[in-house]
């Protein structure tokens, strides 16, 4: 009994007891179980906050991840996508999305004028303060996954001013002292798309900001879906996550849109699925 490869009779077999592991020919692999996948994980976009008429913070985009992991052939693998959160007095924070094990955070969801929303993988833009107090967004949760939303204050003769959203690639706007809380900047993955972009931050009687590039919603504008881009404020909800992944050659897995560029194959995931490697 012989196996065949290109009319060629395979020369080595190398098994590891329990599976297949390789076909090799003349000392070169010509088929392995197992491959490296790159991928793309961006949680749901957090909602915008509402604390004044028309005016409010912008919600932080979802936790953005760029990941190799090795997957056996053969194997199911579960793709989660977050949703975007809801805006409100307080913005609520984006859903999880996870993939090969692996989980970006929801984005953070923006403050109103008693405080701040909750944190996420991009923190939303800061709350408005009380009179002639500064107040500063929180803290990104988990760290390394975004940026801090904007910083914001409240003055004299009516003026309030509510943060930027935290982007993937860059921190939000602030919203005191008459600066422009625009969302922070989404990043660039190897598909050439920005995503992750922060929602806009607007204010009473104060500057209104425009959201980040990569999804970000502006003002009272939602994130765009499949970005994980924070929700414009006053009344932007947040955009949906992604999962993409990628693998050099030809197509080898199922799942998700499949679609080939540069000598890479790609699957997408705009909602939760499976990819079978």
């Amino acid at each position: 009994m012989s196996l065949i490869y290109n009319g060629t009779t395979i020369t080595d077999i190398v098994y590891n007891g329990v599976s297949l592991t390789s076909l090799i020919y003349n000392g070169t692999t010509v088929w392995n179980a197992m491959y490296d996948v790159q991928y793309l994980v961006i949680g749901g976009g957090g909602g915008a906050g509402n604390g004044d008429t028309g005016s409010g913070a912008g919600g932080g985009a979802g936790g953005y991840r760029s990941l190799t992991s090795s997957v056996t052939v053969g194997t199911s693998y579960s793709i989660i996508i977050g949703g975007g959160g809801s805006w409100g007095t307080t913005g609520s924070r984006g859903t999880d999305s996870s993939a090969f094990g692996n989980t970006s955070a929801g984005g953070g969801g923006g403050g109103n004028r008693m405080g701040n929303g909750p944190t996420g993988g991009s923190s939303g833009g800061a709350g408005a303060g009380d009179y002639r107090y500064n107040r500063t967004a929180p803290t990104p949760s988990p760290a390394g996954q975004g940026n801090y939303g904007g910083s914001s204050g409240y003055f004299a003769g009516g003026r309030v001013g509510y943060g930027g959203g935290g982007g993937a690639g860059g921190a939000g706007g602030t919203g005191f002292d008459w600066g422009t809380p625009n969302g922070g900047s989404g990043l660039t993955w190897y598909d050439g798309v920005t995503r992750g972009g922060g929602g806009a931050g607007n204010g009473y009687n104060s500057n209104d900001g425009s959201g980040g590039s990569g999804g970000g919603g502006n003002c009272n504008v939602s994130g765009a879906v499949n970005t994980g881009g924070g929700g414009g404020g006053y009344a932007g909800s947040g955009g949906s996550g992604i999962v993409i992944v990628r693998y050099i050659g030809v197509q080898r897995g199922s799942g998700g849109t499949i679609t080939s560029s540069g000598g890479y194959t790609y699957h997408k995931f705009t909602g939760s699925g499976t990819f079978v490697a």
